[in-house]
């Protein structure tokens, strides 16, 4: 049975690895087409960074991008001092973010199908491929850490470096600590050394977000300012993802943590840029049940599968997605 087991793993990880490898191909190709919007500003700073100190390249990127997210920099940074071609060392990084993605979802119990098809199809995972191309530092460190499960240190340092790639993954960390919190004390396991584990990560953080207090503000009243006045039915998508999530975990509180940072985030800034972490915690829950198949995970794989499709035809004929 061991052997067996085994063997079963090692057929996995080959097509985690495989799929890496395919991710990585297709975004060569379709990376050489998306050349406007968004990626002309990251195309532009990356060839100007070559030579620079820390000081100057860092004032260079938030002059051209605005953004201060620093993994993405400092990936860039050392890409271009090394001359490696833009478009090859983000397709690397993709077929990376693509082999752990689809790990991490046949850890939770995914039809290796339904994962695979997650990762190769779904609009928010393309989004995170092409257009969002610092958040998904934040998401492959968050990834990371979510694989590190049972290694506390390994899971705060990918924590940590998940939101510093982008202050966006906070609400994701959040989330988790809320429902892991509440499950420690459904279980009576509040003991002094598990107060110490949650604490001490959260108060770690919470410094690091006070250095960086004042690009945060202004990060944050940019949001505000540009946009759309909040509506209920900005809510509708990701309420419909925690029913499904309270449904397909029998159980109310700990869904409604996970997603409430997520829910408040949008009543703020709006739907449009929170929704897709409501998604990959509805993900949580979902790939459990049945092993992802069942109405909630195939129905949202469909609708994401139909807009991927609008998405690469936007790249091929306009050169970027969202024309």
């Amino acid at each position: 049975m061991n052997n067996v087991s085994q063997a079963d793993r090692r057929s996995q990880e080959l097509v985690c690895l495989l799929l890496g490898f395919l991710v990585f191909f297709g975004s060569l190709v379709l990376s050489g087409l998306y050349t406007q919007a968004d990626q002309a500003n990251y195309h532009s700073t990356y060839s100007i960074l070559p030579g620079m100190s820390w000081e100057a390249g860092q004032l260079a990127y938030q002059s051209r991008i605005s953004g201060a997210e620093g993994m993405h920099y400092l990936v860039s940074l050392i890409g271009s001092t090394l001359e490696i071609d833009k478009d090859l060392l983000m397709s690397v990084c993709n077929g990376i973010l693509a082999a752990y993605s689809m790990r991490l979802f046949l850890t939770w119990g995914a039809d290796i199908r339904i994962a695979a098809a997650i990762v190769a199809t779904n609009f928010y995972v393309l989004v995170l491929y092409f257009a969002a191309e610092r958040l998904k530092f934040g998401f492959l460190f968050l990834v990371l850490a979510l694989l590190s499960t049972g290694k506390p240190v390994r899971m705060f340092v990918f924590s940590f470096m998940s939101i510093w790639s982008h202050f966006s993954m906070f609400p994701i960390w959040l989330g988790v600590w809320l429902s892991g919190f509440l499950a420690k004390v459904e279980k009576g396991e509040l003991h002094r050394s598990t107060w110490l584990k949650f604490a001490l990560p959260a108060g770690l953080i919470a410094v690091g977000l006070a250095f960086k207090s004042n690009y945060l503000l202004w990060k944050l009243n940019t949001y505000i300012a540009t946009r759309e006045a909040f509506s209920f039915t900005s809510l509708v998508p990701v309420l419909i993802l925690l029913g499904f999530s309270c449904f397909y975990a029998k159980r109310l509180i700990g869904p409604v943590l996970s997603f409430l940072p997520v829910m408040i985030g949008i009543v703020i800034l709006g739907g449009s840029r929170l929704n897709m972490l409501g998604y990959f915690i509805f993900l949580y829950y979902g790939l459990r049940a049945n092993a992802g198949l069942n109405v909630g995970v195939l129905a949202t794989l469909a609708y994401l599968a139909y807009k991927s499709f609008g998405l690469v035809s936007n790249i091929i004929v306009h050169g970027h997605g969202f024309p």
